[in-house]
């Protein structure tokens, strides 16, 4: 694939949209393989030459998440909520410029174990886009095992979209999980 994805690169240079997808491409594969240098490499090309798509410092991001660099990770992350989500016609991740973003961010914390930064940061992201569940279920997560009913259920009537019933079933859920 890598070989196939080269070539294309080479030939697609005149066409922004198909290069960055290309790249993009390109980068996953040899993050698949484990070739990290090459990856890192190929996303410092890439995002020089697209400062304004965020997913290429979103890729490495999710890099440093796999080598276990948190840290570094969150600086990636943090560049993309900087950068913004991209205005352009290619085809890109969708919320790598925020709430994706945002996401990894709060996700890095709880691995650092700064418990107290990567729940403001899923707050932040429940806030920003109510109906994301995957972030409902991780806040919830660490609520349930770290908080007292009262405190997890003072928090889910301040933050949580009512008219959704599968908030409730998730956080039902939860309770169920830890007895």
């Amino acid at each position: 694939a890598i070989k196939h994805l080269m070539i294309a690169q080479k030939a697609l240079n005149n066409n922004p949209p198909l290069m960055i997808r290309t790249l993009m491409y390109l980068i996953s594969a040899h993050s698949a393989l484990k070739e990290y240098e090459q990856a890192l490499s190929l996303i410092n090309y890439a995002a020089a030459r697209y400062p304004q798509v965020p997913d290429f410092r979103f890729l490495e991001g999710n890099i440093y998440i796999e080598q276990k660099r948190y840290q570094k990770a969150v600086e990636m992350f943090t560049e993309c909520l900087s950068i913004g989500e991209y205005k352009g016609i290619a085809n890109i991740i969708a919320g790598t410029g925020s709430y994706k973003a945002r996401y990894m961010i709060a996700f890095c914390y709880e691995k650092l174990g700064q418990l107290h930064n990567a729940v403001q940061e899923y707050t932040k992201l429940l806030i920003a886009k109510p109906g994301y569940g995957q972030v409902f279920r991780k806040l919830f997560e660490i609520f349930v095992k770290n908080e007292t009913p009262e405190t997890v259920r003072e928090f889910f009537d301040k933050y949580v979209e009512k008219a959704n019933p599968a908030n409730f079933a998730i956080l039902a859920q939860l309770y169920l999980d830890i007895g």
